[in-house]
């Protein structure tokens, strides 16, 4: 099975902002967009439409176990999915806000890009990542 062209874009739920990155329309260059709030996630989604592919990041600690930042964001990824009827899938998050810390100290061009976005485009490259290496979906659905 080939990975469906189209373009893929991540969400990092930040404790009070939600980071967006996405690729081009047909997938293949990704990079970190914006920083907005709760309530501006949809009309930005809709703005990258068609979307082949949503991840969403999920917040598990360290151990793996799921706490209440995990419930929140299963819940949004379920309405984002309901509202926008996109193909969402559940990507694990740890780590990302560190190696997007680690990308702005490296890259002094990246000081001034959001580390929520940066986060997520941490997260869509490691989707991409897995997307290629098994050859189709990756992630949880949603």
């Amino acid at each position: 099975m080939t990975p469906q062209i189209g373009r893929r874009v991540a969400r990092d739920l930040g404790s009070v902002r939600i980071g967006l990155a996405a690729t081009d329309a047909i997938g293949s260059v990704a990079s970190p967009r914006k920083v907005v709030s709760r309530s501006e996630v949809v009309g930005e989604l809709r703005d990258l439409l068609p979307i082949a592919r949503l991840y969403v990041g999920l917040p598990r600690h360290l151990s793996g176990v799921e706490g209440e930042a995990a419930k929140l964001a299963r819940e949004f990824a379920l309405e984002l999915k309901s509202e926008l009827s996109l193909a969402t899938f559940l990507v694990d998050e740890r780590l990302t806000t560190k190696s997007a810390s680690e990308l702005r100290r490296v890259n002094p061009a990246l000081a001034n890009v959001g580390i929520d976005a940066l986060a997520a485009y941490e997260l869509l490259e490691f989707a991409r990542a897995g997307e290629r290496l098994q050859v189709g979906e990756f992630g949880e659905p949603v």
